[in-house]
């Protein structure tokens, strides 16, 4: 099973949007400088991946994987028509029943809608901090991704990216929110709601809306990674360049 694993990973996501146009041209310098040598144990006939073509390969698959996961969350209704749309703060959940129940949904819709509009448009920020953490990835990286469980990727992204993913999402969330009126359209519900707030007892907190929606488009962001990895490694039917082809043939060779 680990043998298939290693396999299926290197081909992790070659259908996907790619992200860094140089890449095939980095694999073809590579493919024709590199020396390929048997491995120990290899089958006669059966040429075995060197560690550069091992690295060059993981690191397209997942270029292109992150550009897919990408793609779909940044275009329109990625967020507000799909399973990652962000719904009202936990903290302001009482009081956004209660506008609803007194007429003022529109309101709620209106807020709503603001917070998934943000998060489209800030996703895509993300490109040059997912490029960054595949571009320092190291050998040992590649073995652990090769040979590690089926979210082994999104585990390697999260580590290397998370902290980094949030905070450089903070002032382009700020921006974002700003340029979809979130902040106006909280200060309309707000204002709308609290005489009856009041008179319910029902409490209308202040909210951190940039982190929150910073947050939320990060955890969106490893759950599309995270889908795209267990897809190709159940069901790797692209293999889009000769590198691929070759480091998948050899693993699936290997593990039979």
């Amino acid at each position: 099973m680990k043998r298939i694993l290693l396999g299926i990973t290197v081909c992790f996501l070659v259908s996907c949007a790619e992200l860094d146009t140089n890449v095939k041209d980095v694999i073809g310098a590579a493919q024709s400088s590199f020396p390929i040598v048997p491995g120990p144990g290899t089958n006669s006939g059966t040429l075995a991946p060197t560690s550069v073509e091992s690295v060059l390969a993981t690191k397209e698959a997942l270029e292109k994987g992150v550009g897919y996961g990408i793609n779909l969350l940044s275009k329109s209704g990625g967020f507000t028509d799909s399973i990652h749309h962000i719904v009202i703060p936990s903290e302001l959940q009482k009081a956004s029943n209660l506008a609803r129940n007194v007429g003022l949904g529109s309101y709620v819709d209106g807020f709503e809608t603001s917070l998934n509009k943000a998060a489209e448009q800030a996703v895509s920020s993300s490109v040059p901090i997912f490029k960054d953490a595949i571009r320092n990835m190291t050998f040992t990286d590649v073995v652990t991704i090769l040979r590690g469980p089926e979210d082994a990727a999104t585990r390697y992204f999260k580590s290397a990216s998370e902290k980094k993913l949030v905070e450089t999402f903070r002032p382009i969330v700020a921006k974002a929110t700003a340029q979809n009126n979130v902040g106006s359209i909280y200060m309309q519900l707000s204002t709308a709601v609290r005489p009856a707030a009041l008179a319910a007892g029902v409490p209308v907190p202040a909210v951190n809306l940039d982190e929150y929606v910073s947050t939320k488009a990060v955890d969106a962001l490893f759950v599309e990674i995270a889908n795209q990895e267990k897809k190709i490694r159940e069901n790797p039917l692209e293999q889009s360049t000769a590198l691929l082809k070759k480091v998948f043939s050899y693993y699936g060779k290997k593990s039979s």
